[in-house]
């Protein structure tokens, strides 16, 4: 049975995508199909409380208020000044300041935690310095996406607070 709703979603996945809908309603849909197909109309309840106990955790508390300090940093101007120094320091290295985004990513992943704050918090400091620079764009937002994937990777990263939270709650 497993194997005909993978087919249908993935049918259904692919026709979407085709059709020009966006990839993640197209898989939201699919999912809601296979939802429908284990659970039949009880599983979309189930889908409400899944949703509602993700976005009420605690932990994504964390990630508006790194963007928020990423954007006081901009617009004090902390992030023009670093990447003044840097530059200086970095002159001679091929890559230069996409190096220094990479490690800057991994020190801020972790103090931060979160891959999406990360990458958003250090892209909202750095892109408009490397603009400055006279960097590549895509060069310049391909070295934050690499560095920001750090954030899952380095400790104290969100996922492995949940798992601590879990563990410590299922040992009580």
């Amino acid at each position: 049975m497993w194997s005909i709703e993978l087919l249908i979603s993935s049918v259904v996945v692919l026709a979407l995508m085709l059709s020009g809908m966006w990839i993640p309603f197209a898989v939201g849909l699919a999912g809601i199909i296979i939802v429908f197909f284990e659970g039949g109309t009880t599983g979309f309840r189930a889908l409400g409380l899944i949703t509602w106990s993700t976005l009420s955790s605690y932990t994504l508390t964390a990630l508006p208020l790194f963007v928020l300090m990423a954007e006081i940093l901009t617009q004090a101007g902390i992030g023009g000044r670093f990447y003044g120094g840097m530059a200086a320091l970095v002159r001679r290295l091929p890559g230069g300041l996409l190096q220094t985004n990479v490690l800057g990513c991994a020190l801020f992943a972790s103090i931060c935690g979160s891959s999406a704050a990360t990458a958003a918090s250090l892209g909202t400091v750095a892109l408009p310095q490397l603009e400055k620079r006279n960097y590549d764009a895509a060069i310049s937002c391909g070295s934050l996406a690499a560095g920001g994937t750090l954030g899952i990777l380095i400790p104290p990263s969100l996922t492995m607070i949940r798992a601590i939270r879990l563990a410590a709650t299922l040992c009580t």
